[in-house]
């Protein structure tokens, strides 16, 4: 009786193509069972990147966000739901008849919703949308749930698929097909063969997943595998809200909401784990920390996106155990991993439940004819993580100070504790005692030290040595390699240290003389006062310091130079030092300086050996003395230096019991204290001549000789090129005493020096003449010393001349023996004195040439050395002037300028004539 009423509502649907989808169950009868095998395409659908997670949890915010007014919803009322099976039309209610289909057709039940809705163009694909209707198609004995893949899709009939839109081709609409066939509704406990049908709840839940179907067939719902991108356009939003709002449901709006948790749910499919990474290559290396309680490493990290639940871990490191709880993977391990660790995490294969299922209009009797199509299976989601359980390595290591235990003190073996901590230098926990003996040559070390604890802290490692009695420790942490840490222990015997201060004893006299010096003295330091057991030496440098001899253990030592000094004495003293325990002892030596103390002696002597003579003494020269406080002056270079200091010594008159000697000495007696700078002195306060150079030069004559004399050693060696050149002498260095070297590197034993003047000789000359003033040949004259002993007799030349030289000064008597005819003879003999002497101001007043005249400076007063007459029938001295005269005193005035050149003063005319001078 509902036929007519089935073909009238057959004759209004024109049904577009529908596609289902069929899971195939592993047994009959057990709905909701799962196969987990791998399909490598639908894998690469999957989400490969977290870092769309964000992005897919706010679009499915955005569209759970969505809600309706009821303006946007279509009702339906006064229409009686209504199922399809097999062709033929049965009211919801009771009527129910299960038939056998027609060869090659498959059994369905059709469960309409909103019969008659019209919908209109809501896909946009040229068709109206009259209904929406629940599908089950019957495999072998099991009812299944299936959906329209492809609105209004044109069979060619039978099984066969007509790819009119080539929805089954495109990769990525079946891959989203796939998972929102995997997260949508399936029918649970409901058989048309026992006539149970769907309630409105879940008619809501099946039009939400056909809608979303049918949003990725008509491609408003995509996936961009390059990007990694979902995307639900507004088209699709749209849609959905109008088509599930339409459906039979309970309560008002759930259909929708089930539709947005679809969309949720596809949208997180391809989320891993906040700390995995979909690459291995880029995966993250996490650190595994120890757990000092259970011993092991530990590592526990919190899934932030909520998706660890889905996955199994595949893969793990060997001695790595895993354990997931809840949102929680908690890691173990029982042994260090010093290299990263990959743990694999793959999320379970799925397949739809349902096939994929298309039909569409047929020619027979207006019905439809089914095909199907079946999904592929969606392969394994694998996603990776790295780890490490780090460890570290400790070594520690003994270094001895101890001379190679020269004084037996060293411990045959030292105790060091290693403690760990959370910070550095924190010994909160002892980890182990090691021993270090000669046997593992004082080093240990220490492997497999957990890096980091539990929590993520890290852990601080540090060794302390245990006391070592009578030494000190010094620790030392460096770096032996990666994570690899080292703890050296210098060990120092409790000991003193010794060292040397070397001074001058006379620094006054030594200072600023490069002659000195107090670099590489050597001294030997030794446990026994003969020395003959060396612990070290001491060797100083340029200031006297000598190096430091540490590790010394304490109790008394001597010291004994072994080797002195250039400029100084050897130190033959043995000196006794007490070194005390942890103290730097410094023992302060001197030596003497070497210097003259002999010093050198000038000896002075006439040529002609007048100088014994009372009567032409050689008192009164002077030598100038220089001193420059450096080796290496020579008569080249000597005007380019600059004497440290300077003497003048005056020649004094002395007797050695036997003989009478002129000498000089630079001595305090010798010494002309307003020409000479101070003396050198020794501590006693003797003067003494420091190791240097000396130039000697005669700078003023004895009176009565010339200033030119050379200088002759002891042996009688010419040591002056000149007469007045400076003599080189340097003084050395040689051994414990200064020896005197002259300017060839000769040494003197015997440093005297001897100089030789000659005397500053006079003359007399004799001009005879008429009172006419012609000139008398022949007349002898005679020359008597003082005591008027005849000692020259000459007679005049044709120009009535008479020279007699070579005088030695003195008192002379001048007698003319023999004149010529009718002339008279000097009626007294003439008394001369040689040389004559002038005051300065006789010389200004007669305006005598100085330059004929020699100054005496002790005396301050001028000297005539060579004397002229002119003798006629009176005779008259002649002076040398300054303008070319000459001045002459008369004959008659002869008696009187004889007793006045006695007592130095005279009465002078002028006359002109000839100045001679001799």
């Amino acid at each position: 009786m509902r036929r007519k009423k089935r073909t009238g509502i057959l004759t209004f649907l024109v049904f577009l193509i529908f596609v289902f989808s069929m899971v195939v169950w592993a047994s009959d009868g057990i709905e909701g069972e799962r196969m987990d095998t791998e399909d490598t395409e639908t894998e690469s659908v999957i989400r490969e990147s977290e870092g769309r997670e964000s992005q897919i949890q706010e679009e499915s915010e955005g569209i759970a966000g969505e809600t309706f007014t009821e303006n946007d919803v279509e009702t339906e009322t006064g229409i009686e739901d209504s199922y399809v099976y097999d062709g033929e039309v049965f009211s919801e209610v009771n009527e129910y008849s299960a038939r056998a289909v027609t060869k090659g057709k498959i059994d369905y039940t059709y469960w309409a919703i909103h019969q008659g809705a019209g919908f209109g163009n809501i896909l946009e694909d040229g068709r109206d949308l009259d209904h929406v209707g629940c599908i089950m198609l019957k495999v072998g004995n099991t009812w299944k749930t299936a959906y329209c893949v492809h609105h209004n899709a044109d069979l060619k009939g039978g099984h066969e698929y007509a790819d009119t839109a080539s929805y089954l081709t495109d990769s990525n609409k079946k891959r989203l097909t796939g998972l929102a066939l995997y997260y949508g509704f399936r029918f649970s406990g409901w058989n048309p063969d026992k006539k149970t049908v769907p309630g409105d709840s879940d008619k809501g839940k099946y039009t939400a997943t056909q809608v979303m179907i049918w949003m990725i067939e008509r491609g408003w719902y995509t996936y961009d595998a390059n990007t990694y991108a979902f995307q639900l356009n507004t088209k699709a939003i749209n849609a959905a809200k109008k088509i599930c709002d339409k459906s039979d449901q309970s309560p008002v709006g759930s259909s929708y909401d089930y539709f947005k948790t679809i969309y949720s749910k596809m949208q997180t499919f391809g989320t891993v784990p906040s700390f995995t990474y979909r690459s291995e290559n880029s995966a993250q290396v996490r650190n595994m920390g120890y757990d000092f309680q259970t011993n092991q490493y530990v590592l526990k990290l919190t899934d932030t996106n909520n998706v660890l639940s889905m996955y199994d871990v595949s893969e793990v490191p060997n001695g790595v155990t895993a354990q997931k709880t809840g949102n929680t993977l908690n890691l173990y391990s029982s042994v260090p991993i010093t290299s990263a660790g990959v743990i694999k995490l793959s999320k379970k294969s799925f397949k739809a439940e349902t096939a994929v299922t298309v039909w569409s209009d047929q020619t027979i009797s207006g019905y439809q004819q089914i095909g199907t199509y079946k999904e592929p299976e969606t392969a394994d989601l694998n996603t990776y993580l790295k780890i490490t359980a780090q460890s570290v390595t400790m070594t520690a290591e003994k270094v001895w100070n101890d001379s190679d235990n020269i004084y037996g003190k060293r411990p045959s073996e030292l105790m060091v504790d290693l403690y760990r901590g959370q910070s550095k230098g924190d010994k909160a926990v002892l980890v182990k005692t090691v021993i270090l003996n000669a046997e593992n040559e004082w080093q240990f070390t220490v492997s497999d030290l957990p890096q980091k604890d539990s929590a993520g802290g890290h852990i601080y490692y540090m060794f302390t040595e245990r006391e070592a009695a009578g030494y000190t420790t010094e620790t030392t942490e460096s770096t032996a390699g990666t994570r690899h840490w080292k703890f050296t222990f210098t060990n120092t015997l409790n000991s003193g240290h010794l060292q040397l201060l070397k001074k001058s004893s006379d620094e006054a006299l030594t200072g600023g003389n490069p002659c000195y010096t107090l670099l590489n003295a050597e001294y030997g330091v030794y446990t026994d006062r003969n020395c003959t057991n060396s612990v070290g030496d001491l060797i100083t440098g340029e200031s006297g310091w000598s190096n430091t001899l540490t590790s010394l253990a304490t109790g008394t030592y001597y010291v004994k130079e072994r080797k002195k000094p250039s400029g100084y004495r050897t130190d033959d003293a043995v000196h006794e030092v007490m070194i005390n325990e942890g103290e730097t002892t410094v023992i302060t030596l001197t030596d003497e300086p070497i210097t003259s103390w002999g010093q050198f002696r000038i000896e002075k002597s006439a040529s002609d050996g007048a100088s014994v003579s009372d009567t032409i003494p050689l008192t009164g020269a002077e030598f100038t003395i220089d001193y420059y406080g450096e080796t290496g002056v020579t008569k080249e270079n000597i005007f380019d230096k600059v004497p440290l200091k300077t003497w003048v010594v005056a020649v004094k008159k002395t007797f050695d019991g036997q003989n009478t000697l002129y000498k000089a000495e630079l001595e305090d007696t010798y010494l002309i204290a307003e020409k000479s700078d101070e003396l050198f002195r020794d501590r006693m306060g003797k003067a003494v001549l420091p190791l240097g150079t000396i130039a000697i030069r005669e700078t003023k004559a004895a009176e009565g000789y010339l200033l030119q004399g050379y200088v002759d050693d002891a042996d009688g060696r010419r040591l002056n090129n000149y007469p007045g050149e400076s003599v080189i002498i340097n003084l050395a260095d040689d051994g414990e005493s200064a020896s005197f070297l002259g300017e060839d590197g000769l040494k003197y034993s015997n440093p005297v020096f001897r100089v030789t003047n000659e005397l500053h000789k006079c003359s007399i000359q004799i001009m005879k003449s008429t009172a006419d003033e012609k000139p008398l040949e022949n007349v002898i004259f005679g020359l008597y010393d003082e005591s008027r002993q005849k000692i020259l007799e000459s007679q005049t030349n044709q120009d009535g001349r008479i020279i007699f030289s070579g005088l030695l000064p003195g008192k002379y008597w001048l007698k003319e023996e023999k004149t010529g005819n009718g002339n008279q003879l000097l009626k007294e003999p003439m008394e001369i004195v040689l040389p004559m002497v002038l005051t300065e101001q006789e010389v200004e007043k007669l305006k005598i040439d100085k330059s004929q005249l020699v100054y005496d400076e002790n005396q301050q007063v001028f000297k005539l050395y060579d004397r002229i007459f002119e003798i006629s029938n009176a005779g008259n001295l002649v002076l040398p002037m300054t303008g070319g005269d000459g001045l002459v005193l008369p004959d008659i005035l002869l008696l009187a300028a004889a007793l006045l050149l006695i007592i130095g003063v005279c009465s002078f005319v002028y006359r002109k004539g000839k100045i001679t001078a001799r």
